[in-house]
């Protein structure tokens, strides 16, 4: 991380003078060098698989308010991000309320469940959704992610989660299997996203 930290990425220029944290950075740094990433996204589609429309809708919410151009800039970023991520396993659960909610508009989350079909059809992609019907589980505490990193970087697997004062990270044992066994769980009880469009048309 402190060698690539040092090296000129992708999103320095891009993404220079947004409103993003450090912590965001972070998390662009280590999605470029994982090979695998794991993500719970129980109330919004998680940004790694947002459609264009989506990510628009979304950046309209700040609570402080951005401007066309600031909006632009974000869905760019965003939109780099995913692309960065093509080489990658990713594994994507959301709860079954995400794809009610009219993010948007109609339009919008026409748009996305498109999107998100399109991603799923990938090698390397893994679109599921945990349906109501499960009930209680054990991701009720917000959106996790899980990344993994080959063997020869020897580098440990990485917990993050955001939330409204901060973006957390741990590479600590305990917490990452943790989240591995709750992430193991909810996958066990969600149903690939094609099995749950077909039973709700």
């Amino acid at each position: 991380m402190a060698k690539q930290d040092e090296q000129v990425t992708w999103y320095v220029d891009l993404a220079k003078g947004l409103p993003n944290d450090r912590a965001f950075f972070t998390l662009l740094e280590l999605e470029a060098f994982a090979t695998s990433i794991d993500i719970f996204g129980p109330m919004l589609v998680p940004g790694l698989v947002q459609s264009h429309r989506y990510q628009v809708a979304q950046f309209q919410t700040a609570p402080d308010g951005f401007d066309e151009e600031t909006i632009n800039r974000q869905v760019a970023v965003r939109t780099r991000r995913q692309e960065a991520m093509a080489s990658a396993d990713l594994c994507v659960v959301v709860g079954e309320e995400v794809l009610h909610r009219q993010v948007g508009g109609p339009e919008g989350m026409e748009e996305q469940i498109a999107y998100l079909r399109q991603l799923n059809a990938l090698p390397n992609v893994d679109i599921r959704v945990l349906p109501f019907s499960v009930g209680a589980h054990p991701g009720g505490k917000g959106e996790f992610a899980l990344l993994g990193f080959s063997e020869e970087s020897q580098e440990p697997d990485v917990l993050h989660t955001d939330g409204y004062l901060a973006a957390q990270y741990s590479a600590d044992t305990e917490p990452v299997r943790n989240a591995r066994r709750r992430f193991a769980i909810i996958k066990a009880k969600s149903v690939p996203i094609e099995e749950h469009l077909q039973c709700v048309t």
